[in-house]
């Protein structure tokens, strides 16, 4: 700090490895007083969004797509439970647990979410859950109030939710076009056994009184790759299709990290 001669020469400010910052005080060298002054950790808004892509590219539910096997194909229906959403330091220690938070994230809609406060000076990551935990799975038919979780909703205490949703049409006669006769396609993942996790990475430090937003891509071509959406039957439950687009479903929201 430069020093404006005639006047006062201002104290500086050291900042301390525990977020305490020391005054100086005092002018004589042989006479230095050391001051601990708190310095609050910042709070901010934490936010979610998830964006739905194709190999990249933006994502329109109703347009058209061939899958791995050149079946062209249309999606009406893509869904997925998040839950157990918790926030990270560099080591992986939990700082914040956005308790009561359970999110539908929808193709066809905007997938930008408000989780809560968080204290902290640094977010290293979010990691969640894809599905729900068995108490809360079979904790019995959501509010009619929440629409979302309703369409998750199986019907059945026993089953409980379902985690993923994937509905839509193939092409069946190979025309290229997608016609009313052109057969449907439904695999619901249901079932304790398709719970899944995953973590956003994030890497941010925190301004007080900010807002800060973790990103969670979806690539719709790793969810369905290698699925035959023709030739494969439709299935509702934890067969080894579902728990196959389960896996993929973490693939297709893994970033580099």
């Amino acid at each position: 700090m430069g020093i404006a001669h005639g006047k006062r020469r201002s104290a500086p400010l050291l900042l301390g490895v525990a977020g305490t910052a020391f005054l100086i005080l005092g002018g004589c060298q042989h006479d230095t007083l050391m001051e601990e002054v708190d310095i609050a950790t910042p709070t901010v808004q934490q936010r979610l969004v998830i964006d739905f892509n194709y190999d990249g590219h933006g994502y329109e539910l109703a347009s058209t797509y061939e899958d791995t096997f050149g079946h062209t194909f249309r999606l009406d229906t893509l869904c997925f439970l998040v839950s157990g959403i918790q926030a990270e330091d560099d080591d992986e220690n939990v700082i914040t647990q956005f308790d009561g938070i359970d999110l539908v994230a929808d193709a066809g809609s905007n997938n930008d979410f408000a989780l809560g406060p968080l204290t902290a000076g640094h977010l290293h990551q979010l990691r969640f859950d894809i599905g729900l935990f068995a108490d809360e799975n079979h904790a019995g038919p959501p509010p009619a109030s929440d629409t979302a979780m309703v369409m998750m909703y199986s019907g059945a205490l026993a089953t409980g939710y379902h985690f993923l949703l994937v509905t839509g049409q193939v092409d069946g006669n190979g025309d290229g076009a997608l016609d009313v006769g052109d057969p449907r396609f439904s695999f619901k993942c249901t079932g304790d056994a398709m719970l899944r996790s995953n973590i956003a990475p994030v890497h941010e430090n925190l301004v007080q009184g900010g807002t800060i937003t973790a990103w969670l891509p979806v690539d719709i071509q790793k969810l369905l790759a290698g699925v035959d959406l023709l030739n494969t039957a439709s299935s509702e439950g934890s067969a080894p299709i579902n728990a196959r687009l389960m896996d993929q479903l973490v693939n297709a929201t893994t970033q580099e990290h």
